[in-house]
C-alpha cells in the first residue's frame, strides 16, 4: 500500500507538471517547460501542489491583458485550463496509478485519499489508504475466523428444523 500510494504520488505529480507545462506552452508563457517542471515538484503538496505555478501564471497573463500588452484570450484559456484539465488530471491519475498494488476499487481508492486529507492532512495521502486497507484486511480477517463457526451454526439451525418437521 505504502508503494502504491508513492507511486500514485509520483505520477500525478508528473501528469500535473506536463498538463500545465502544455497549457503554459498553448497560452505563450515564457519558459513553459521549465515552469512544468516546477509543478511537478510541487505536484506532491496537496492544496498547493500545480495552482502554486498556473493560478500566478494566469494573473501575470490577465494583468498583461488589462494593460493591452498580451491577449485577453490567454489569460482566460490558461484559468479555465488550470481548473479542468490541471485539476481533473490529480483526480484521474492518481486512483488509477495506485489502483495496481492496492486491491481496492478506484472509487473507495479516491475516497479514503480524500479522507485521509481531510483528517490528517499532508500525510493523510499515506494514511488514509493505510487505513482503509487495515480496514478491509480486518474484515477479511473476521470472514475467514468466523466462517466455520457460522457454517456449524447455521447446519445446527438446518438440523433443528429439519428435526421439528
Amino acid at each position: 500500500m505504502v508503494n502504491a500510494t508513492f507511486r500514485g504520488q509520483f505520477l500525478t505529480a508528473i501528469a500535473q507538471g506536463a498538463a500545465t507545462g502544455i497549457g503554459l506552452a498553448i497560452s505563450g508563457v515564457p519558459g513553459s517547460i521549465f515552469w512544468g517542471t516546477i509543478t511537478a515538484l510541487f505536484g506532491v503538496l496537496p492544496m498547493v501542489g500545480a495552482a502554486a505555478v498556473w493560478i500566478p501564471a494566469s494573473a501575470y497573463l490577465l494583468i498583461g491583458a488589462a494593460i493591452g500588452k498580451i491577449a485577453w484570450w490567454k489569460g482566460i484559456f490558461l484559468v479555465l485550463w488550470g481548473s479542468l484539465v490541471v485539476s481533473l488530471v490529480d483526480n484521474l491519475v492518481r486512483p488509477w496509478a495506485m489502483k495496481g498494488d492496492t486491491n481496492l476499487p478506484a472509487v473507495l481508492l479516491f475516497f479514503s485519499i480524500l479522507g485521509g486529507l481531510q483528517a490528517f492532512g499532508f500525510t493523510g495521502i499515506l494514511i488514509g489508504p493505510l487505513l482503509f486497507a487495515l480496514l478491509i484486511t480486518t474484515v477479511d480477517m473476521y470472514k475467514v475466523f468466523f466462517a466455520d463457526a457460522l457454517r456449524s451454526q447455521n447446519d445446527r439451525a438446518a438440523e433443528e428444523q429439519a428435526n421439528v418437521r
